[in-house]
């Protein structure tokens, strides 16, 4: 009995998951071992963001202490499962005020104390450990990592379902949960869109989740909203207390919606503007 007991003991150990080693850095020096941390602990790390970076499908962290002649920094790796959670956690933690640079798929500096960043499904952050750190290196250390990391250094696919005439450039989000304060609409990608007339709208495209298809995620919406016909076309509109109204419609790209219009006479030509 002791012995059946020790094997499923063994058994159970060689077959749980073994972390992925943190990647080498040229030109950078670790300093002590790297730490690993799952769902079940990322508390332990980011007490207050943990549920954030939960709810954007995060899978594993890998944090390390880097150091090159007297500059050190917190390294920590995030896999996110796929590159459109990787961004949208990235969009979600990046200041406003940060410069957009081009390192992985999209980078943002906050000299001299932060540098973040995306490439395929890992979100990465770095930081100036005690003290400043010059944007050279910051700069230096992030595209190190970008070149050690697997994937691809493609923004994620999902942007093709979003309407590029009239996009305003970095307004691109991926919001998970609760879209417009409505719980019906998850896995959100948004963007906003300027008018010749000097206005503004917002389009969304709803990105069906595990085991959905876009035909799923209309049946479910069409349950709760008003569906009206326009042109020939079928569309569901929501009235939004202290946002107005904002409709969807199925075309080739999937569930593409229009919110924060003027009026609702706007939404209702913009959408009948849209391709099908």
């Amino acid at each position: 009995m002791r012995f059946t007991i020790l094997l499923i003991m063994l058994i159970g150990i060689s077959a749980a998951p073994v972390a992925a080693e943190f990647p080498s850095i040229a030109g950078w020096i670790p300093s002590g071992d790297s730490e690993n941390f799952g769902p079940g602990n990322l508390w332990e790390v980011i007490d207050g963001a943990a549920d954030q970076f939960l709810a954007y499908g995060f899978q594993e962290l890998d944090t390390a202490e880097l150091s090159q002649g007297g500059v050190s920094a917190t390294v920590e790796l995030y896999n996110m499962g796929s590159c459109l959670n990787a961004f949208g956690i990235y969009r979600l933690e990046r200041s406003g005020s940060a410069e957009t640079i081009k390192i992985g798929a999209e980078g943002a500096a906050s000299p001299p104390y932060q540098w973040l960043m995306f490439k395929d499904r890992t979100y990465v952050k770095v930081e100036a450990s005690g003290g400043e750190m010059p944007p050279a290196a910051g700069l230096d250390l992030l595209r190190k990592i970008a070149a050690a990391l697997p994937g691809t250094d493609e923004l994620p696919q999902e942007f093709n379902r979003l309407p590029a005439q009239g996009r305003i450039a970095g307004s691109i989000e991926y919001t998970r949960e609760s879209f417009l304060g409505l719980r019906e609409l998850r896995n959100c990608l948004h963007a906003l869109y300027k008018y010749p007339d000097g206005g503004r709208v917002q389009y969304f495209h709803i990105v069906p989740g595990a085991g959905e298809d876009h035909q799923v995620v209309w049946s479910k919406l069409s349950a709760k909203w008003k569906a009206e016909t326009l042109d020939g076309r079928l569309i569901l509109l929501k009235e939004i207390p202290y946002k107005g109204t904002i409709g969807i419609t199925s075309t080739s790209r999937g569930i593409l919606g229009v919110a924060r219009c003027k009026d609702r006479a706007e939404l209702l030509k913009i959408l009948k503007g849209l391709p099908l």
